[in-house]
């Protein structure tokens, strides 16, 4: 609008943890006096699901939403649609803002083209005789905070296979493996203790491979589930085990404290630049308006031998 020389919303930190408190505020800056009914803020966490499916040979897409974060509050003015409507003076404002969030475990941010989980601000400047101005800012959630000192991670985990191979009806082996960790949970920066026994019954050599692999889980409206595996890699303790060549695969959880840019961004956070005619073919630059972090664990460059 002609007379809102600027209208943003800025928060105190970009990430939070469940149990927080977002702490920002709302600038407005007018070149003059006019009639503004409210300043309302709303927080919320949204969940999005969008597939391609084909149902009788026609393709068609199954969306779902779901809302399981909505807090609201009035940073200026009343909302109430008669009465007296106050003026707000020109100038500079800054209207602040707070919300707890809940303790409960918030699950994290996440962008990927089936799917995103995302938390936002809404700002919405009522006047009551024109369109309300409307604006968005997008943070994200890091968690949930795992204490690898709770009892329920101090179990040691173990874990039991048997392989036996063939060959033209001729049985070799078995090889039996049996692994166990210390405990179930671990931070950034920890040494993973992992004990391995091999029971090699056959005549061939075999080797250990161990392998970490983060593994985030989707199910569709139908049940079905759709799994995505990323790579984690996590400071290890260096092991040499002769005639081994079993891969031991143990769930575990890490509590991690270090933050990563995602690398899927949504289409709508792309800023890119407009063709203007010229023939230049150099490469254009495009802003990401927000990019979502995620969990990470620090490579280490060291190996303890």
């Amino acid at each position: 609008m002609d007379y809102i020389r600027e209208f943003d919303i800025r928060l105190e930190r970009e990430m939070y943890y469940a149990g927080e408190i977002l702490v920002g505020h709302v600038v407005l800056d007018t070149v003059e006096n006019f009639k503004l009914r409210a300043v309302r803020v709303v927080l919320r966490g949204k969940a999005h699901a969008e597939w391609k499916v084909v149902i009788s040979g026609d393709r068609r897409t199954v969306k779902d939403d779901q809302y399981f974060l909505d807090d609201r509050a009035i940073i200026w003015g009343k909302d109430v649609p008669e009465g007296n409507v106050p003026i707000l003076p020109r100038g500079l404002h800054q209207f602040p803002f707070r919300f707890q969030l809940p303790e409960s475990s918030l699950p994290c941010s996440f962008e990927s083209k089936p799917g995103y989980i995302r938390y936002y601000i809404k700002v919405t400047v009522d006047i009551p005789y024109a369109s309300p101005p409307q604006g968005m800012k997008y943070f994200t959630i890091i968690g949930p905070h795992i204490d690898c000192m709770d009892e329920q991670y101090l179990k040691p985990m173990m874990g039991q296979d048997k392989r036996t191979t063939c060959c033209l009806c001729c049985e070799k082996g078995p090889v039996v493996l049996r692994s166990q960790l210390e405990r179930s949970a671990y931070v950034c920066g920890e040494s993973i203790k992992l004990r391995a026994n091999i029971d090699n019954q056959g005549e061939e050599e075999v080797r250990l491979k161990v392998k970490l692999v983060q593994v985030n889980l989707e199910f569709e409206r139908s049940g079905d589930e759709l799994q995505m595996h990323f790579p984690i890699t996590i400071a290890t303790v260096p092991f040499r085990i002769p005639n081994s060549n079993q891969q031991p695969s143990i769930h575990y959880e890490v509590a991690c404290e270090h933050v990563e840019g995602g690398i899927y961004i949504g289409p709508e956070f792309l800023l890119g630049q407009v063709y203007d005619g010229s023939s230049s073919q150099e490469a254009r630059e495009t802003a990401v308006l927000y990019r979502p972090v995620y969990v990470s664990v620090l490579r280490s460059s060291s190996s303890v031998m």
